[in-house]
Parts: C-alpha cells; structure tokens; sequence
C-alpha cells in the first residue's frame, strides 16, 4: 500500500498537462487566445474513439 501510495506521488508530481488556461496566464505571462473543449457524448462519456461519434 506504501508502494502505490508513492507512485501517485510521483506520477502526480511527474505530470507536466496543464489543467487550466491561468496557469498558462501566470507562468509564461501570456494570455490564452483559444482552448479546445472535452467533447462527451450523450450518455456523458469523453469520446476517445478516434474519427468523431459513430
């Protein structure tokens, strides 16, 4: 349990995504023109198939 516990410690603390546009804003001090919307589907699930819904 200790073992999982400091792999998502490290995964976490490895993870370079950038979660929201004010990160961007306050670390590079650059404004965000645009950003691309999480597309889900009906049943509000991400979609990860890969050529749109089908």
């Amino acid at each position: 349990m200790v073992v999982a516990a400091v792999y998502i410690f490290i995964v976490n603390l490895l993870d370079t995504t950038v979660k929201t546009p004010e990160i961007i804003e306050k670390e590079f001090n650059l404004p965000v023109l645009t950003s691309i919307p999480i597309l889900r589907r009906e049943n509000g699930k991400k979609n990860n198939k890969k050529g749109g819904n089908k």
